[in-house]
């Protein structure tokens, strides 16, 4: 996995959007078997979305919501 500060995008997370972007892609990882994250790709790309309030997570081959409370849809 491509270090998460290498991520574009990262680094204009706040430290706070970052520490939530961090819990909740190891959770996420954690609940998905290998083939599934195989397939989903390495992270690409994130950025914060002011109106959902939720961190947008662009992987090789989908893309999720992030949310501060660690769920992600």
């Amino acid at each position: 996995m491509t270090s998460l500060n290498q991520v574009p995008g990262y680094e204009s997370l706040t430290t706070e959007q970052q520490a939530a972007f961090e819990v909740t892609l190891d959770r996420h990882m954690g609940a998905m078997g290998l083939k599934a994250r195989e397939k989903l790709g390495e992270v690409k790309e994130v950025s914060w979305d002011p109106e959902d309030e939720c961190i947008i997570v662009q992987f090789e081959n989908d893309w999720y919501h992030y949310t501060p409370d660690g769920t992600w849809y």
